[in-house]
């Protein structure tokens, strides 16, 4: 197991960094919130930091599920055969994971990485297909979820996305950090 120790401590590192990030953006993202919300509608700021902060934000998402489907495929590895499942199996067991862990999971990965499909598969059901939005928890409702692809509340850091069916679910990366840190500190313990 110690041969993987540099490969995911790498990804686990680079994941959480990019989670940092997010919070970073998410708390600049709400302070601009808040100063357009108190502003007088004829002397508001300016949108524009929203739209960079959104792009920021975005990117961000981006950068943080590739360094965390890295972590996902080495500790969960597709193949559940052979070296590959053996490999799995040990560093679940090391890391003390359930089989149902979030680290476990790819599709909320996969649902913002194959945006296309989901974005054909609204178009052609008739679905909503605005592609995201960015929001603050208290403000998604049914209809938002209808008419977007991606919506991100920027204050929980809960993601809402659509499935391959269409169907809406939704993704902390909250509680997807609170899996890398735990899978962290257990890695820490068996290589000291």
């Amino acid at each position: 197991l110690a041969s993987y120790g540099v490969e995911l401590r790498n990804a686990v590192d680079a994941a959480r960094y990019r989670l940092k990030q997010l919070d970073r953006l998410a708390s600049e993202w709400l302070a601009v919130s808040e100063a357009w919300r108190l502003a007088p509608h004829d002397e508001g700021p300016s949108l524009a930091p929203w739209g960079q902060l959104q792009a920021e934000t975005f990117d961000e998402i981006d950068a943080f599920l590739a360094a965390f489907v890295r972590v996902s495929l080495l500790v969960f590895p597709e193949h559940n055969t052979g070296f590959a499942a053996e490999r799995g199996v040990a560093l679940q067991a090391v890391a003390d994971l359930p089989p149902d862990s979030v680290l476990g999971d790819r599709e909320f990965r996969d649902g913002w990485l194959h945006h296309d499909e989901r974005f054909d598969y609204a178009v052609e059901h008739g679905l909503g297909h605005a592609a995201q939005r960015f929001t603050v928890a208290g403000d998604v409702s049914d209809r938002m979820k209808s008419a977007h692809l991606r919506i991100v509340e920027m204050d929980t850091r809960i993601v809402h996305y659509r499935d391959r069916t269409g169907g809406y679910r939704q993704a902390s990366l909250r509680a997807m950090g609170d899996a890398l840190k735990h899978l962290d500190g257990k890695w820490q313990l068996l290589v000291l």
